[in-house]
């Protein structure tokens, strides 16, 4: 099982980081979209589920004033996983997963989709624009 410590040890060799403390950890990444590059951000901080330990992940999306809450559900609905959150002004692209039985190589793969998807959300609603917005990564 990966630890909290072992999962930031092993992000800071592949990520660009951004924020680094006990109790969080943010990315950014570069993502090609069309003929241009989307920067996304990605939060992630230890939580419990019923005493066990767990990791909740999100992802930077757009403005609340984007997307009406109707909008916020019907996108919602067509996730493949996770879900789409409102925190302060801001949605967020919500996931977590147990840390128990988790490998390095199956958070990397879970890290790959969980930006993919923002981005491809981000695209959808927005256009491929830059953004690099760090504010709510922390749980």
């Amino acid at each position: 099982m990966a630890t909290w410590d072992d999962i930031r040890a092993h992000l800071r060799t592949r990520w660009s980081v951004v924020h680094d403390e006990a109790s969080n950890f943010a990315i950014s990444c570069r993502v090609p979209v069309e003929n241009r590059e989307m920067e996304q951000a990605i939060g992630m901080a230890p939580t419990q589920l019923d005493g066990a330990p767990w990791l909740a992940i999100i992802g930077e999306l757009f403005p609340e004033t984007a997307l009406s809450a109707r909008g916020a559900l019907v996108y919602a609905d067509r996730l493949q996983f996770g879900a789409i959150v409102l925190r302060g002004d801001r949605y967020l692209l919500r996931f977590g997963m147990a840390l128990s039985g988790l490998s390095l190589t199956s958070l990397d793969w879970h890290l790959a989709i969980v930006v993919r998807e923002a981005v491809r959300l981000r695209v959808n609603l927005l256009g491929p624009k830059n953004a690099s917005a760090f504010d709510n990564y922390i749980e």
